[in-house]
């Protein structure tokens, strides 16, 4: 097996748009991908960019929308 190259964006389906899954797989799969975002702390970087933004108050909610695009 060969490695990948990380030095440019892959154009390689993701295995969660391969095959039809039921809601309950598809939300199985999400909760998996938070719990290893919190295992390996990916959140911080975008929390300590987004602390300073006068927008956020305290109790207040808040939406992060995060927007990516293929072409």
């Amino acid at each position: 097996m060969t490695g990948q190259d990380f030095s440019q964006r892959s154009t390689a389906t993701e295995l969660m748009d391969t095959e039809p899954t039921s809601f309950e797989e598809f939300d199985g799969y999400l909760r998996d991908l938070e719990r290893v975002n919190v295992l390996t702390l990916a959140y911080r970087p975008t929390l300590a960019k987004s602390a300073p933004w006068p927008i956020f108050r305290e109790g207040w909610p808040i939406s992060v929308l995060d927007v990516g695009s293929s072409g």
